[in-house]
């Protein structure tokens, strides 16, 4: 097992695309219970401010870097993660594998008509695929609603579950219900990809995902999230602190051993 890369106290998995898609082909013919996150710089800057979300991030049995500045990270801190590996394109695989073995799926999240209409296009695209439930992502989690959802869940017996509802609110969901839903083996906070699925917003197109530049796409159709942009120097500042921090603590040892 690779050791994790500690990117501000948080262990990303440092997994090629072959490694990730074997760990979840094993998941999925074992049926262990396991769950994936995917966290871009912004939710590791987050989570980094707040230690229940930083433990609920650490908890994740797969952790993968959505996000290039996570790889630029890692190699700053001179501990490189292989590849970006987002967490759209990891479902869609996961879509594939289910759609060729049977495996059933639950998508979770958005507005109604949002999820109804991801489900109606997810299952042109995949053929065969078993899409055994959806519901919106628009309820209390701590009250009746979510024991009637867990009940829906568990009445539908899906093997994989996708939770799109936005960090930190899905990863908090997966975190204290998974072990509630019987039948599930995977599940996966996989934030506005049923907005892509639907066609309620377009993807980037691939110059744009080859260049790492999806943020970018991003901010072009949702001016919004220019805030986005004015992470990316806290990130970096965050990193090189953590980079000094490690060199004066190598330094210190280094000054005791030469003492020995």
């Amino acid at each position: 097992m690779k050791k994790k890369i500690n990117i501000l106290n948080i262990g990303i998995d440092p997994l090629t695309q072959e490694e990730l898609y074997r760990k979840i082909n094993m998941s999925l013919t074992s049926k262990n219970k396991i769950k994936i996150f995917t966290p871009n710089p912004e939710i590791i800057i987050k989570a980094s401010k707040e230690e229940s979300l930083k433990n609920i991030l650490n908890s994740a049995n797969i952790l993968i870097a959505d996000g290039s500045g996570i790889v630029l990270a890692s190699k700053l801190l001179a501990t490189p993660i292989p590849q970006r590996l987002t967490g759209i394109d990891t479902a869609e695989y996961i879509l594939d594998v289910a759609s060729k073995t049977g495996l059933s799926i639950f998508l979770l999240g958005g507005k109604s008509d949002v999820v109804q209409l991801a489900k109606e296009k997810l299952e042109k695209k995949y053929k065969g695929i078993e899409i055994c439930g959806i519901h919106h992502g628009y309820f209390d989690t701590n009250g009746i609603e979510n024991i009637n959802l867990i009940t829906k869940i568990n009445n539908a017996k899906p093997d994989i579950l996708f939770v799109c509802m936005g960090f930190p609110r899905q990863e908090i969901w997966i975190s204290e219900n998974l072990d509630k839903l019987h039948s599930v083996c995977l599940s996966m906070g996989l934030g506005g990809s049923l907005d892509v699925w639907s066609g309620k917003i377009k993807r980037a197109p691939l110059f744009f995902r080859k260049m790492s530049l999806e943020w970018l796409w991003r901010i072009i159709l949702e001016p919004r999230r220019i805030k986005f942009v004015f992470q990316i120097p806290v990130f970096i500042s965050k990193i090189l602190r953590q980079k000094e921090t490690i060199k004066v603590s190598k330094d210190k040892i280094d000054g005791k051993n030469a003492h020995i």
